[in-house]
């Protein structure tokens, strides 16, 4: 597998597949515990085909940019709308800027884009997208992008529940 801090850059070629097991108190539910299945899904236009495969059946989603890279934050819109064609509309989403590690050493894309981005995001699909900044390399935040993932999940199922009632 691939570790969270993997210190070297390498381009994901299909799909990097890996798990993660977490537990979780979710207010007003208790303490819960998942088991993430997690696909890194690469971005290339040849990969488009194996990207729809992996989408099928995704409870949630995690829209991940490069801090240190306006053009990712740009593409963001895309990535996320075509993981809401493959997934059958809305579902649960985190907005990450990952390598913030970086923000002192080049011009980085400003948290405010990134809370911006997920506000109005958030008002489109109709309910919370958070927005968190993240350092894999050095494993900042990188457990609260995954609780907060477990929160969204949690209340989007209770929001479908009283919806129903």
């Amino acid at each position: 597998g691939k570790a969270i801090a993997d210190t070297s850059y390498r381009r994901t070629i299909g799909a990097d597949i890996f798990i993660k097991e977490t537990k979780y108190n979710i207010t007003p539910i208790g303490t819960l515990a998942f088991k993430w299945l997690i696909w890194d899904l690469a971005g290339q236009p040849i990969f488009r085909d194996v990207r729809s495969e992996y989408y099928r059946g995704a409870q949630a989603g995690v829209a991940v940019f490069d801090v240190s890279r306006f053009e990712t934050f740009r593409n963001i819109a895309y990535w996320i709308n075509e993981f809401f064609k493959h997934t059958k509309g809305p579902k649960p989403i985190v907005l990450v800027g990952n390598k913030v590690d970086l923000r002192e050493k080049m011009p980085c894309v400003p948290p405010e884009y990134g809370e911006n981005y997920a506000k109005k995001l958030s008002e489109a699909i109709g309910f919370p997208v958070s927005y968190l900044e993240a350092s894999a390399l050095h494993n900042k935040n990188v457990d609260e992008v995954f609780r907060k993932l477990a929160e969204t999940i949690i209340m989007s199922y209770i929001r479908k529940k009283q919806a129903k009632s």
